[in-house]
This record gives C-alpha cells, sequence and structure tokens, in this order.
C-alpha cells in the first residue's frame, strides 16, 4: 500500500466520495497539502502528524469502487469530516484508504484525534451488517520521518498492525449491546 496513489487509482473511492463531501482532498492534493504542511514544519521547527485510515473486511467490501463499499466509504469520508478540527484536511487515497494532516499537532495530540475517530466511527456501526475492519495509524514528522513518503509508510505500517473489527475498538461495544 506504501506511497500515493494518484487521481486516476483513487477515482472509485472518490467518486463515491466526492458525492457525499467535497471537502475530501483526492490522492493528488493530499500531497500537495502535505508538502506545503511539510515544508512549514521544517522552516519553524512546527509539529506535524498525519493519521492514515485503512478499511477492510471479512472480504465483503472491495475497494476498487465496487457498490457494496459505498456506504462504508461515505461514512467515513463524513466521520473524518464531522472529527476533524477546522486547520486540519481531510483526503481519500483510494481503495478504502483515507488520511488526516494535523498541522501543529504531535504524536500524543495525534492519538487522542485518532481514539476520537475510533470511538465515532464505531458508535455509529451498523450491527446488522458485516463487521468491516479498521486499522488507524499516525505518524508525526521527525519521529516517523521527515518526508511525505516516509510519514504515510510509518502511519499505514502503525494501521495495519491494529486492525480489528470496528465492534471492538477501545473495548466499545455494537449498538445492540452484545
Amino acid at each position: 500500500m506504501g506511497g500515493f496513489s494518484s487521481r486516476r487509482e483513487a477515482n472509485g473511492d472518490m467518486e463515491v466520495v466526492d458525492a457525499h463531501d467535497s471537502s475530501i482532498l483526492d490522492a493528488q492534493s493530499f500531497r500537495e497539502e502535505l508538502a506545503s504542511e511539510l515544508s512549514r514544519a521544517r522552516r519553524g521547527s512546527r509539529r506535524l502528524s498525519i493519521i492514515v485510515c485503512l478499511l477492510g473486511s471479512h472480504g465483503r467490501y472491495d475497494f476498487a469502487g465496487q457498490r457494496t463499499a459505498d456506504p462504508l466509504l461515505r461514512h467515513m469520508a463524513k466521520t473524518l469530516v464531522e472529527q476533524k478540527r477546522q486547520v486540519d484536511v481531510a483526503a481519500s487515497l483510494g481503495q478504502g484508504r483515507f488520511a488526516l494532516i494535523l498541522p501543529e499537532t504531535g504524536e500524543p495530540g495525534a492519538r487522542v484525534i485518532a481514539e476520537r475517530l475510533k470511538a465515532a466511527i464505531a458508535a455509529a456501526y451498523d450491527a446488522e451488517s458485516e463487521e468491516p475492519v479498521l486499522g488507524i495509524g499516525v505518524a508525526s514528522f521527525g519521529r516517523h520521518g521527515r518526508s511525505a513518503n516516509a510519514l504515510l509508510r510509518a502511519a499505514e505500517r502503525a494501521a495495519k498492525p491494529k486492525a480489528i473489527p470496528i465492534m471492538s475498538l477501545s473495548g466499545l461495544r455494537r449498538r445492540d449491546g452484545s
């Protein structure tokens, strides 16, 4: 999964997400915004973190644009927009990958935002549908890398081992109480 997807690669996800919210950037715009924020962080010794969310499931969702994934992708985009701060930037990177750029935010603050995202997604989990799987990873400028690709790879690596069914995130229960 490493590296950035192009607009063409992310197109399936972006068609679904664009229909929901135009405040979600595509992968190319994400790359440009992250480069700008990295430049600011280097010049001013400022904090910068990113969060990467990896969506998957037990075989039901195909993130190459299949319609079975549309509601999950829309929900993820909506949740990112609702949970981000005004200064943060949300993006769909394609194939079930979403990201947040968190300017002026160190690793502890990024972890708080990641936990808030997990809770918001778990709270909306529909107990009637198949369990989607969510992995959320955090990477911070300096500690995890100094380039866009290094930060993205570190956040994706951090998300993969933690990919667990949404209903189990942070000990939260499904809406039906099970």
